[in-house]
């Protein structure tokens, strides 16, 4: 009997021990408001659209939205690729592309936008020609910002209703 109850205290001491440590190292990670806080809001959807004169488009539609009330520089928004190849893990940066080009950095108003877009296959084909297709791995949307740093989003897939 008192064994078991050495053996129960032991066990509440180690839990109680766990869960501070997870509390300790929860209030060192930047919290889910941090995104909130970001100066942009970024979007990403994965969509299929078609073009009477080329067919099928399938690609990834960006959205920057500056929802602060000052100004900001963008310095580039698209996708971030994770490579690995022998020895070496890097990161590639594909910037999306607008529709009339814009060079980028570039201030955005408050409460203004900026759309782009990255095409599946010319990606595919890009990263074919530079004979780093078969390093290609997992892959994010990014926005950076001058003097805020570099925000990551999940890609939404667009659905249809029926």
């Amino acid at each position: 009997m008192l064994g078991a109850l050495v053996v129960a205290l032991a066990a509440a001491a180690v839990i109680g021990g766990v869960k501070a440590a997870r509390r300790r190292f929860q209030s060192r990670k930047p919290q889910s408001g941090a995104a909130k806080d970001f100066p942009v809001r970024l979007t990403c959807r994965d969509e299929t659209e078609f073009h009477p004169g080329s067919g099928y488009r399938e690609g990834l539609y960006f959205e920057v939205f500056n929802h602060s009330d000052n100004p900001v520089r963008v310095k580039g928004f698209g996708l971030k690729l994770s490579m690995a190849g022998p020895g070496a893990n890097w990161v590639e940066y594909e910037q999306a592309r607008q529709h009339p080009p814009v060079n980028l950095p570039v201030w955005l108003k408050a409460h203004d936008g900026l759309e782009g877009y990255i095409d599946h296959e010319s990606l595919g084909e890009d990263l074919r020609q530079r004979g780093l297709f078969q390093y290609a791995g997992e892959s994010v949307p990014y926005v950076e910002v001058v003097g805020s740093g570099e925000h990551t989003t999940e890609i939404s897939v667009a659905t249809v209703a029926d």
